[in-house]
């Protein structure tokens, strides 16, 4: 075999190999949505939520994201004004942290739909409050009839 024959050959294998591991690149983008804060954004988009009122809520999941992977931990919140005022994180022994970040000015957590605006850190993180125990709950199915009476 001639040696152009050989380095197109060689030339081919190398471009498929390559196109295969783009493809493979583009493939593991689809598992975006599967990391805890899209789950539940999904979860409420569909359901919807209930009033959050102004106090405490103790039921609630913080979630720090950065990038496309995100964190998520039992934690608790005050809301003051509709709008989320300090996180706090649920240590193993049942007590409490305050989320020691430090978040840009300007954009206030406001809570929309059960969860709230994202708080960005100095860092580029961003931070959610998810109201959990907000979900309003499935719709129930309808129940069909049955052909048993039919004769």
């Amino acid at each position: 075999m001639s040696p152009l024959f050989n380095k197109l050959f060689i030339s081919g294998i190398f471009c498929f190999f390559m196109l295969g591991t783009v493809a493979n690149a583009a493939d593991t983008t689809g598992i975006a949505g599967t990391d805890c804060y899209s789950k539940y954004h999904k979860v409420f988009k569909e359901r919807g939520s209930n009033t959050i009122d102004d106090g405490w809520h103790n039921h609630v999941i913080i979630c720090i994201r950065n990038g496309d992977k995100s964190d998520c931990y039992d934690g608790k919140v005050q809301v003051y004004y509709g709008s989320v005022i300090g996180f706090y994180l649920k240590l193993e022994d049942g007590t409490y942290e305050m989320l020691e970040k430090k978040f840009k000015t300007g954009v206030e957590a406001v809570v929309e739909n059960g969860i709230s605006r994202a708080r960005t850190t100095l860092d580029g993180e961003q931070v959610n409050a998810i109201f959990v125990d907000k979900i309003k709950p499935k719709k129930k199915a309808y129940v069909k009839a049955s052909d048993a009476l039919i004769k």
